[in-house]
């Protein structure tokens, strides 16, 4: 019984965000619909509407052949993506491939919603622990903080970038996989560790003697709110243990053929989907 309720309750809440979508004039039957002119000028007055996109695609109703379509191209998708990344050494990329994956994804015919948050991994037994936070200092100015993956239910993560996080030399990158995926979605409450870097959880203790478990809910006060729809999972994949905290939605404004356009170097997005992606499916050009 507890289970049909929250099913009537997450399909109001969808019915809910969906006519408010509708009402702004946005066609939500269309794939990638937070690219339309009245999405984005509807962002523009309330950025918080791409959150409501997140949810949307979130609480979206699916139907068994839907998801079989989805276990058909997401892990596919995921590993062509992770494999150009590796073939264009590019690193620190989990920015380009997320745009590569929801806006392929868009063409493909599956939901999909970029997501920021902290991530942490670790080999129990190797004494092996590192942690990609959102309260971090910064390495540089503009630096963007934590990692960044896509949520395409039923998968609750997609990390295609994950093995390109500069960890080549690493104690830990012999225990990453080329591609993270979580359809399973086990829930776990997120610690300090998890959201708050050692340097800043250190510098914590120099000055209050204690970390409260709460203060990430200070550091990141979108995190509460944002964790009703997208809450903190845990995978484990071989002896990898791989913990996911979002904190917000991430998309891309720019097209598929233009990601990339500004690197300095590796394929743009244009060559990627011409060359790569769709022969992959056996798209015709």
């Amino acid at each position: 019984m507890g289970e049909a309720k929250r099913k009537n309750g997450d399909k109001a809440r969808f019915e809910r965000l969906n006519k408010e979508l509708t009402n702004l004039g946005v066609k939500t039957d269309q794939f990638g619909f937070c690219d339309q002119r009245e999405f984005l000028a509807a962002e523009s007055r309330n950025p918080a509407l791409l959150e409501t996109y997140a949810k949307w695609v979130m609480l979206r109703p699916r139907d068994a052949k839907y998801d079989a379509h989805v276990n058909r191209i997401v892990p596919k998708l995921a590993q062509l993506v992770a494999t150009v990344l590796e073939e264009d050494e590019l690193e620190g990329s989990c920015e380009m491939a997320c745009s590569l994956l929801t806006k392929g994804l868009d063409r493909l015919g599956v939901w999909s919603v970029g997501m920021v948050g902290s991530s942490t991994f670790e080999v129990k037994g190797k004494n092996i622990w590192r942690g990609l936070h959102t309260v971090d200092h910064a390495g540089f100015p503009g630096a963007r903080l934590g990692h960044t993956w896509v949520c395409a239910p039923p998968f609750i993560v997609v990390d295609a970038s994950i093995k390109r996080q500069r960890w080549s030399g690493d104690a830990i990158y012999p225990y990453v996989p080329s591609i993270i995926l979580d359809n399973y979605g086990q829930k776990t409450k997120p610690t300090p560790q998890d959201v708050i870097s050692a340097e800043i959880r250190g510098e914590m203790m120099m000055t209050r003697n204690t970390i409260p478990r709460g203060v990430i809910y200070q550091l990141e006060p979108n995190l509460k709110t944002f964790s009703e729809t997208f809450p903190a999972t845990e995978i484990v994949v071989d002896e990898l243990t791989a913990r996911y905290i979002p904190t917000a939605a991430n998309l891309s404004d720019g097209a598929l053929e233009e990601i990339n356009g500004g690197g300095e170097k590796g394929r743009i997005g244009r060559e990627i989907w011409d060359d790569v992606i769709a022969p992959a499916f056996n798209l015709n050009p």
